[in-house]
């Protein structure tokens, strides 16, 4: 079923969203992704005077516009892959570790089996030898009389009946571990299968948000090409730079906080430093992330343990503890997630105060600072600051 749910994901979602969110673009699906987008690409102006030129650059915006909400449809697609894939891997591993103890058990209930064997080996050749004739003689010859000789018999029989339960316990035993190894194995297998569909999922949906984040990015380099071509056309003026899409002045190194600085502090400031370095799936640092290696070593920086490499994991662990906090009453450093609805978190961010969150979103997007979010935003958040 998991498997399934994945492909799902990845076959319908991402051409769905992605590709109807084109359409009205010019992108009849989300292959035509992998071209320059037709539709922005034949704007231009109609003659090389002030006029035409600022028309051209509002067309330009507003397919841009279009062309955004499509592409962040792609990365949150990508995002539910990636955790998806996340936790298929650890339940590969946790299913391997599995088989290996079941076979373990397995090995040893068979060599309780074949102990067992012997012991019933030599409790039924001490019966041959005392059986029969040897009874009859002792019956007649044995001083004690025949109580002795019959409690004699009794307790071989005894002894037989034990040896047989012996067996048939260590049998028994030995058949239960094989029947639980052969289940462990077929987990594993399911298991490491599922990693690899989940896998392949997530690296088709990844190639379709880079594919979205590169036709962005082309249409948006255009567009500065037509804004500088337009402000060349007008009067010279200051304009105000718009920066290189940064944290601006507010980055904080982690080595130039006070010593008494808070646990949200030092993860924020952490997070801050990374700005600029590239998404990378399943990357913790020190140059490249995922949006769960970010907070992960954010805290982790602050001396914080927060549930491991996944986002699901990060949120498992806040409510575990106790440590869910109303949205409404969020606080910098809180974590952030966003869910699908289907029960797992798909993406984890840092909020980092006045609206605004830090994240490693996904394939073809750096780390940044940016306004949460309110689309499938979680209502509660993690706050593992104390």
């Amino acid at each position: 079923m998991r498997t399934i749910a994945v492909r799902r994901i990845v076959s319908t979602t991402v051409t769905a969203l992605v590709a109807v969110g084109l359409a009205g673009f010019g992108l009849g699906s989300a292959e035509a992704l992998q071209a320059p987008q037709p539709v922005c690409q034949t704007i231009h102006p109609a003659s090389k005077n002030a006029a035409d030129v600022r028309a051209a650059v509002g067309k330009l915006s507003s397919c841009l516009d279009g062309l955004q909400k499509a592409s962040d449809a792609a990365g949150r697609t990508a995002q539910v892959a990636d955790e998806h894939y996340l936790k298929a891997k650890a339940s590969s591993v946790a299913a391997g570790k599995r088989y290996t103890t079941a076979q373990q058990v397995a090995a040893a209930a068979t060599a309780k089996a074949l102990k067992s064997r012997a012991r019933a080996a030599v409790v039924a050749a001490n019966l041959a030898r005392s059986s029969g004739a040897d009874q009859a003689a002792n019956l007649i010859l044995d001083g004690g009389g025949a109580t002795r000789v019959l409690y004699k018999v009794s307790r071989m029989s005894q002894l037989s009946v034990q040896s047989t339960q012996i067996f048939h316990d260590a049998k028994s035993d030995e058949h239960t571990a094989k029947v639980l190894a052969a289940k462990a194995s077929n987990a594993a297998v399911s298991s490491q299968r599922a990693a690899g569909t989940a896998k392949a999922a997530f690296t088709d949906a990844k190639q379709k948000a880079k594919a979205a984040a590169s036709v962005v990015a082309q249409q948006r380099s255009r567009q500065r090409s037509l804004q500088a071509e337009l402000t060349a056309l007008e009067a010279p003026r200051p304009s105000a730079s718009s920066g290189s899409g940064g944290s601006g002045g507010s980055s904080v190194h982690l080595a130039n906080l006070p010593a008494n600085a808070s646990v949200a502090a030092r993860a924020i400031a952490f997070a801050r430093g990374q700005i600029g370095d590239p998404y990378v799936f399943a990357a913790a640092g020190p140059s490249a992330w995922d949006c769960s290696g970010l907070t992960m070593a954010a805290y982790g920086a602050a001396g914080i343990g927060i549930g491991g490499h996944s986002a699901t994991a990060q949120y498992d662990l806040a409510a575990n503890e106790g440590k869910l906090v109303s949205y409404a009453n969020r606080q910098p450093g809180d974590l952030l997630f966003y869910t699908d609805g289907g029960g797992d978190m798909y993406h984890v961010t840092i909020y980092s105060g006045n609206g605004n969150m830090i994240e490693a979103p996904y394939e073809g997007q750096n780390v940044r600072e940016v306004p949460v979010r309110g689309y499938q935003l979680v209502g509660q958040v993690a706050r593992f600051s104390g």
